[in-house]
């Protein structure tokens, strides 16, 4: 399944590949014949964009999820059938097992091997991979063998590294496993429908699960929060567990006698999905749907801060109330939080770009690395500033952390002991926002003085002083463009500046008639859009080279846009308030969007009333209620006091009034 619960991936006998949509069950993409025989793995990339399968010809093949088109393959290097394919969950690596019984590592943007193990005795079954919790960007794989016996590898800088095994206690050869999300446990399962569950940290046992399969358990899956997984096997059973006792939850749900292959749990653990022998496929609601990851409450004050994980899934928000907050960017449910560390207002917050941490700055003039599965202090808080800390973000290769800060400073810090390593000191200017190109050789601050200057990485130099002489307005927010070639920034009389970085030229973006202060810019992944926020509570998207607005103004907060960000895929943005809540718009919706038709656009009026693109009046809204209200350009609002939609697609409006009188 997709990271984003949005397709199934599936792969036949006869070598077909298709993709499924998860609410309809319909093959929207495929069938497509890339292998020439029965495929034995598939694979979503995390990022979405391609599908890698393998067959019994021991032929590896990567392909665009959408088209079908191959980008990789074949890719040659095992000596006999691939047995398991997976992508590491930041995209980089494939991982392979073989009936060989060597276990390799391929470059998923060139397809070159990077490492072999080869520990085994016997073909390997089943491999699964997690986050390393040692510093650097490195995975834990854990491979299963014929010969009965687990591995816990580690895989960094291309090199694999034995931390653990053979580990024994299988007595049959061990077919499936699956790592938590946090990276701290593994589960294996074996021919004879054992099941263990091991800690990734020390390498022991912690308990065997009670017998229940009476066969060959083919796949594992954990739920997203890592508090539940489920098994299936060729028994046609599946069953739920809780992986902190080893207890059974529920089960065994049954398929009609075809043996399973393979299962997957939705991104937000309401739903499991089988397929089994016959080519079928089976969507299971689960009873638990992560209850215990659903937490009640949030923000109780203005969201000043927001940033989207690399994987898409989850949001982090950082807010008035001194609190942080991780949400289901799906469902807008809490996951994590509110985390407590901060003695003041949370000004910002970001991920690092391994998803593994997140940095909060705050008016305690600190800053705070998080653990961001277990929510946890990992490293903070770290002390230095002088004042309010304004702004932090991540070098693109997770080791050091920029921050900027009312002090008139710009701080550079190791993110793995939390050191100061340097300090650049801003002539009498509160440095308002930083930002770091994608390849990690240039950073930039805006001031409360109306500049940004661009630095040198490496070197810690100044490159370049970018002012406008004209424009007296302080730089609120900045960003690079994908392609590090452009600086775009936001100001206080309502435009958006964009510098040429190589020559310094500034072309000025009007954003919208008004002159209200653009609080937040943001540059889509892709490089075709920039996202704009104003303090009069507007969104507007322009297009990246024109600066033309493509969607927009949008009107759904009730206050100052503080924070925009988009979803890693482009797809999507979101938007955090000084009215305390988070909104998710769908960009591809904006730019489709058409005048009023009986269900089409929405907007809310200041005397409560929802009106079409004509103004026409549709329905009021009493005022406590207005807050709550997610209009049609949002796909998701998360906020304390909840949110509702309103469904008019069947609304008697306009001529159609007459529909509702019924003549017997």
């Amino acid at each position: 399944m997709s990271h984003n619960g949005a397709y199934i991936v599936a792969g036949t006998t006869n070598g077909d590949i298709s993709v499924w949509d998860s609410q309809s069950r319909r093959i929207v993409f495929g069938p497509f014949k890339i292998h020439k025989d029965a495929i034995t793995s598939v694979a979503y990339a995390p990022n979405a964009a391609q599908i890698a399968s393998c067959s019994l010809s021991a032929r590896l093949f990567t392909q665009d999820s959408q088209t079908g088109q191959i980008a990789l393959g074949p890719l040659e290097g095992h000596a006999k059938r691939v047995n398991t394919i997976m992508y590491s969950p930041d995209s980089k690596l494939l991982i392979t097992g073989s009936d060989d019984g060597t276990i390799r590592t391929w470059s998923s943007s060139n397809g070159k091997t990077t490492s072999v193990f080869a520990g085994h005795k016997a073909p390997v079954l089943s491999i699964a991979c997690a986050y390393t919790h040692t510093q650097g960007n490195g995975y834990f794989v854990i491979s299963g063998s014929a010969d009965r016996t687990v591995f816990i590898l580690d895989i960094h800088n291309s090199v694999i590294r034995v931390v653990f095994g053979p580990l024994n206690g299988h007595n049959s050869p061990v077919t499936a496993l699956a790592c938590s999300p946090d990276g701290l446990c593994a589960v294996s399962g074996s021919a004879d429908g054992a099941i263990y569950i091991w800690d990734m940290l020390t390498g022991n046992a912690l308990a065997k699960c009670p017998k229940s399969h009476l066969s060959t358990i083919s796949q594992i899956s954990f739920s997203p929060s890592g508090s539940y997984f489920a098994s299936c096997s060729i028994d046609s059973t599946i069953y739920t567990w809780d992986p902190a006792r080893g207890e059974l939850r529920d089960g065994p749900l049954k398929t009609r006698s075809f043996a399973l292959d393979a299962l997957s749990y939705s991104p937000y653990g309401d739903q499991i999905i089988s397929c089994s022998k016959d080519g079928s496929v089976q969507v299971w609601g689960t009873t638990q749907a992560e209850k215990e990851a659903v937490g009640v409450g949030g923000h109780s004050a203005q969201v000043n801060s927001i940033d989207f994980c690399p994987d898409g899934i989850r949001i982090v928000s950082g807010s008035h109330d001194r609190t942080l907050c991780i949400w289901s960017a799906y469902t807008g449910r809490i996951l994590m939080g509110p985390l407590e560390g901060h003695s003041g207002a949370v000004q910002v917050v970001a991920y690092s770009h391994d998803g593994l941490s997140i940095v909060s700055g705050s008016a305690d003039k600190t800053l705070i690395i998080w653990a961001s599965r277990t929510g946890e202090v990992k490293i903070g808080p770290l002390k230095g500033h002088d004042s309010i800390v304004f702004s932090a973000a991540f070098f693109p290769d997770d080791s050091r952390i920029i921050s900027g800060s009312a002090d008139h400073s710009v701080h550079i810090w190791s993110t793995y002991t939390g050191q100061l390593l340097t300090k650049i000191h801003n002539q009498n200017s509160w440095v308002y926002s930083v930002a770091c190109s994608r390849d990690g050789s240039l950073f930039a601050f805006g001031t409360v003085n109306q500049t940004a200057h661009i630095y040198n990485a490496s070197e810690f130099g100044a490159i370049l002083t970018l002012k406008s002489d004209d424009r007296a307005c302080p730089v609120l927010s900045l960003t690079f463009s994908p392609d590090g070639g452009y600086i775009i920034s936001g100001s206080d009389d309502g435009v958006i500046c964009r510098w040429n970085v190589g020559t310094g030229e500034l072309t000025v973006w009007p954003v919208a008639e008004s002159d209200s202060s653009i609080r937040a810019v943001t540059y889509s992944p892709n490089g075709k859009y920039v996202a704009s926020g104003s303090e009069d509570g507007i969104i507007c998207i322009l297009d990246a080279q024109t600066g033309d607005v493509v969607a927009g103004p949008l009107s759904g907060h009730n206050d100052s846009i503080l924070s925009v960000v988009y979803s890693p895929d482009s797809t999507y943005l979101a938007s955090g308030s000084a009215d305390g809540s988070v909104r998710i718009w769908d960009i591809d919706r904006l730019k489709k969007r058409s005048k009023f038709k009986p269900g089409g656009l929405q907007r809310l009026t200041e005397d409560g009333w929802v009106v079409d693109d004509s103004f026409n009046h549709l329905v009021w809204i009493p005022h406590d209620l207005r807050d709550r209200l997610s209009l049609e350009d949002e796909v998701l609002q998360i906020a304390i006091q909840g949110s509702f939609s309103l469904d008019i697609s069947n609304a008697c409006l306009g001529d159609l009034w007459r529909n509702i009188y019924c003549v017997d």
